[in-house]
């Protein structure tokens, strides 16, 4: 649904989902890093 209106779950859900990102962001780096540091 599309609108102008605010509602509160929907900003809750919004930043459930950038903190579920940047937690897969962070799990790639510090995979990244432990996969370059054991060359």
């Amino acid at each position: 649904r599309v609108g102008d209106e605010y509602h509160a779950l929907a900003g809750r859900a919004k930043d459930i989902g950038s903190a579920a990102v940047f937690v897969a962001l962070v799990n790639v780096v510090v995979v990244w890093v432990l996969v370059l540091l054991d060359l």
